[in-house]
């Protein structure tokens, strides 16, 4: 089999994977995007598109606001809506030990331009007065976090890409990757071969799988987080900010007529994308309890998502140390729609100019974990803290 050549493979057709190929492209690089589905099929379909800016260290806040500004320049960059509405955060506090979290994060958002406050009870009653609030003594809330399309996002991505001279090759399972005296130099899949001197694993919740292929470990974890949106509920506003029960780890907005509500985030065995009934029911029942006006409310629609988690919940973002030119863009931790515009743009410096400029990404480095170099990332929605 005669290998076609490119100067970057890219593993994975998710908004990692397609920011990466789009940044790349926009500077000359000769790009081909390998997906093992369809592309925007994988994680990034099954995501609920949510965008805040509400974390607890610099490097997620960074890349947030990076891909806040990307998402609100879409439209005239890349040409397409991508259904961006800041409508808003309000991430719910049940102990004094949530509280004093806030007030930190709060010290550092703030210093980052995150326009964030901690509200009271009674200033939570105002904002969000169709939830019942029995048990939170605050709330975090920043009104310009919100959501985007992630169906509209990646198509329009991978047509922007394709306009700029990507090559996206759809149902093409990387089954090898090659590596000789420790540097990459290109991959196969079942029905072509491909040299090329960069390989990015942008694989999200494959990326362990596939950095085997080059003989590397890298700690990702599977968790599987079930979403399940209502019938139209009329009692509640038009729009309001999506609320995030930290205690519980669960979170709900408006879709359309309905709202969309999640599942806690459990460990996942494999890969499976089975519904399942009790967790639907068990999700509801949680919302009901916070939402009255979600009594009776029943689900049209339910799926499930998987988050590729690291041990710290920050990306893997750089260079593999023991493969010179196979860079790993994957654990993002259920945050890789919001970070993926400014993940693109990072791999494109790395491959470029040989280092990141826009972002300080030495947190994220892939050999901060056997350095036992690690920084908690404590504001995540992961699982029921009660």
């Amino acid at each position: 089999m005669q290998p076609r050549r490119a100067d970057v493979v890219i593993i994975g057709g998710g908004v990692v994977g397609l920011s990466s190929a789009y940044h790349l492209a926009r500077r000359g690089v000769r790009v081909m995007l390998l997906e093992r589905d369809r592309v925007g099929q994988g994680t990034t379909s099954r995501c609920a598109g949510g965008i805040r800016q509400q974390f607890s260290t610099e490097v997620n806040i960074r890349f947030s606001q990076e891909g806040l500004r990307q998402y609100q320049r879409f439209r005239d960059e890349v040409g397409e809506d991508p259904g961006l509405i800041q409508c808003g955060y309000a991430v719910l506090a049940r102990t004094p030990e949530e509280v004093a979290l806030f007030e930190q994060n709060l010290v550092l958002q703030r210093r980052l331009g995150v326009p964030a406050s901690l509200l009271g009870s009674a200033e939570l009653s105002r904002l969000l007065p169709f939830v019942r609030l029995d048990g939170v003594v605050a709330g975090s809330y920043c009104a310009t976090d919100g959501m985007a399309d992630p169906a509209r996002v990646t198509t329009a991505l991978a047509r922007a890409a394709g306009r700029c001279g990507v090559e996206i090759v759809e149902q093409a399972e990387v089954v090898e990757i090659g590596v000789e005296r420790g540097a990459v130099h290109g991959v196969r899949t079942r029905s072509l071969d491909v040299a090329a001197p960069h390989v990015v694993n942008a694989a999200g919740t494959w990326a362990g799988r596939v950095a085997r292929l080059a003989g590397i470990e890298v700690p990702i974890t599977q968790a599987r987080r079930q979403l399940y949106v209502t019938g139209p509920v009329a009692a509640l506003p038009p729009s309001f900010p999506l609320i995030v029960d930290y205690h519980h780890g669960w979170y709900g907005r408006r879709e359309g007529a309905g709202v969309l509500v999640s599942g806690v985030l459990r460990p996942a065995e494999g890969f499976s994308l089975a519904p399942d009934p009790g967790e639907t029911s068990r999700a509801l029942q949680e919302a009901e309890a916070r939402i009255p006006a979600l009594k009776g409310a029943k689900a049209v629609r339910s799926w499930v998502g998987l988050y590729d988690n690291t041990p710290d919940n920050h990306a893997i973002l750089g260079e593999a140390p023991e493969v010179r030119g196979l860079y790993i863009a994957a654990g993002f931790s259920g945050h890789g729609f919001m970070h993926g515009p400014a993940a693109g743009r990072v791999v494109a410096e790395l491959i470029v100019e040989g280092k990141a400029t826009a972002l300080d990404i030495t947190l994220l480095r892939p050999e901060r974990f056997r350095e036992g170099r690690l920084t908690q990332e404590p504001l995540t929605m992961h699982g029921d803290r009660g």
